[in-house]
């Protein structure tokens, strides 16, 4: 018995002392260094992007994303870059210094004056609030690549990932800006989500705000959703739920017809599905682009250039196609200036819908006293009364993107050869 007893405590002193150890390893810094290693850890992280930091900022929780590009170097200085109407919409870069501090977890702040990140946060309103933003972040998460960040007075969550190291900084806002014309340069249209025989609008996305729209007979739900232009689409602020689907980041298709959602691929926003219905929209001016027209239209439009010059001493012509509210229909329009007189006709136009892609126009044959001048082949501009037989006629349009149609391409039906571009004002 008095063997077995040995024995018994010999194993609990070896258990006690091992579970003594363990406690011991847990704590073998004190909370001082421990919140000092992790200041130290994400310091090191910050410096280790060589081209810099995407840091996609959202001012608030309710506010539109805006992007920039943050390169932390060793000596403490922060070269911060920014592109939006903040900044003129002219790319500013300026520098500040940053550090890490300790409060209740290792926090970023920048603590002298910087022109990019502080137009967020300087009360440049009388309310002494400015756009609400922040300039001190704590640090939520990191890993080698990316960073989640947590405003530390209004709360937004900001993502920062690296900057690949293979574009310049230039090049990356500029791809921001040609997504972003892209979805929602002109007048783009509503985007359209589906679910079933569910309809939702996307709406106001000009802004970087969605107005997300459910209507049924019985009611209208409206819901605000802010975003992000991103390289490859837009983020959402927040994932979003709608009839139990979850999306956040949706990516534009190669065909750029819709946006994809990157967590449900089955559901995606899509654009303009009847590209002749979005022409007639009354809210539009078409213009007719003076360098992307077939030879045989080129011809004709060349004319009417020269003899607007020759006759009128004319310059900045622009021949468009567009509603008249006084003559209310759709007319062919040309302006240009003489001097300081500007110059305006307007031809008569019937536009039609004869299929989604297809649009019938036609002369009326009537116009205001200004063109009545212009289209005699005798006393007129040469090539007017051709540019019009010319634009009388079916056409097939086409866009290359799909999701917001704001340059068409109409191709005479019976006649490959006559073709035009135009895009949306």
């Amino acid at each position: 018995m008095k063997k077995t007893f040995y024995i018994i405590l010999c194993l609990l002193s070896i258990l006690l002392g091992a579970c003594t150890q363990e406690q011991a390893d847990i704590f073998d810094m004190s909370a001082a260094q421990r919140l000092s290693k992790a200041m130290n850890d994400g310091k090191d992280t910050l410096q280790s992007a060589h081209n810099g930091w995407v840091m996609e900022y959202f001012a608030t929780p309710e506010s539109p994303g805006y992007t920039m590009l943050i390169k932390f170097n060793t000596s403490g200085q922060a070269i911060i870059a920014g592109k939006s109407e903040l900044t003129n919409n002219v790319l500013l870069t300026d520098s500040c210094l940053y550090k890490m501090i300790g409060d209740n977890g290792p926090v970023l702040t920048f603590d002298t004056f910087n022109k990019v990140l502080h137009a967020f946060s300087n009360p440049i309103n009388p309310d002494g609030f400015g756009l609400e933003g922040d300039y001190e972040f704590v640090i939520i998460s990191k890993t080698a690549n990316e960073i989640t960040l947590k405003g530390k007075k209004r709360g937004a969550i900001i993502k920062m990932t690296k900057v690949p190291n293979d574009i310049t900084w230039q090049q990356y806002f500029a791809n921001l800006d040609a997504m972003n014309s892209t979805l929602f340069g002109g007048k783009p249209p509503k985007l359209t989500m589906y679910f079933g025989n569910l309809r939702y609008w996307f709406s106001n996305g000009t802004t970087h705000i969605f107005d997300i729209i459910k209507s049924t007979a019985s009611q209208s739900t409206i819901i605000n959703s802010p975003f992000i232009v991103t390289p490859t689409g837009i983020r959402f602020y927040s994932t979003q739920t709608i009839e139990g689907k979850n999306f956040q980041t949706l990516t534009l298709s190669a065909n750029k017809s819709t946006l994809v959602s990157v967590e449900s691929p089955e559901i995606s926003l899509v654009g303009t599905e009847i590209i002749a219905e979005y022409f007639i929209d009354e809210a539009k001016q078409w213009i007719i682009s003076p360098t992307e027209l077939s030879p045989k239209v080129k011809a004709v439009y060349d004319k009417i250039v020269l003899s607007c010059k020759t006759k009128y001493k004319g310059d900045n012509m622009i021949l468009s196609i567009i509603y008249h509210s006084t003559r209310k229909c759709f007319v062919f329009k040309i302006t240009f200036n003489s001097g300081k007189t500007k110059y305006e006709g307007n031809a008569d136009l019937t536009l039609n819908m004869a299929a989604k892609s297809e649009l019938a126009i036609i002369y009326k044959g009537t116009c205001d006293n200004n063109f009545a001048k212009f289209y005699p082949e005798t006393t007129g501009m040469n090539g007017m009364k051709e540019m019009i037989e010319l634009i009388s006629s079916n056409f097939v349009l086409t866009s290359q993107t799909l999701i917001n149609p704001q340059n068409i391409k109409l191709v005479q039906k019976l006649n490959a050869d006559a073709w035009l571009n135009v895009s949306c004002q």
